[in-house]
């Protein structure tokens, strides 16, 4: 869903809600589901460094956890002092979702700055798009 300030895009998993929330808060990790970033390295904790794929620019990411609700925020920015909070991923058990067991509901949601472009906007969506499949399939495996 998109009105053209913010998209979320969501995804049922199998995977339990607290397993999930700690793989997805780890920044080590980001690689194996973030379709725009390369070269991603830890700088400290909670904080990475990589590069955009779409552009070739540095981009620092640095994750802040509310772990009782399950709520990760990535700041995004070129420097420590610049780190916006622009991307939330939210983990809710299934049995809020009306499904049983111990699956989660997992959801993304992306907020446009003034400085995007109509095109980057598109960009950062159809990521965000391929990017919930991605971290489903990423988290399902890692339960086998």
């Amino acid at each position: 869903m998109d009105d053209g300030l913010a998209h979320i895009t969501s995804v049922q998993s199998s995977c339990n809600p607290e397993k999930a929330f700690n793989c997805l808060s780890d920044l080590n990790q980001i690689p194996e589901w973030n379709f725009n970033l390369a070269e991603v390295q830890m700088v400290e904790s909670h904080l990475a460094e990589g590069i955009l794929k779409l552009n070739g620019e540095s981009i620092l990411i640095r994750v802040s956890l509310e772990e009782e609700m399950k709520i990760i925020h990535f700041h995004l920015g070129n420097s420590k002092d610049s780190l916006v909070p622009r991307i939330m991923i939210r983990i809710l058990p299934h049995p809020f979702s009306g499904k049983n067991g111990s699956g989660s509901l997992i959801s993304m949601i992306a907020w446009r700055t003034e400085k995007m472009d109509d095109e980057r906007w598109r960009a950062l969506k159809a990521a965000h798009e391929y990017e919930i499949l991605q971290i489903k399939a990423m988290l399902e495996s890692k339960e086998k």
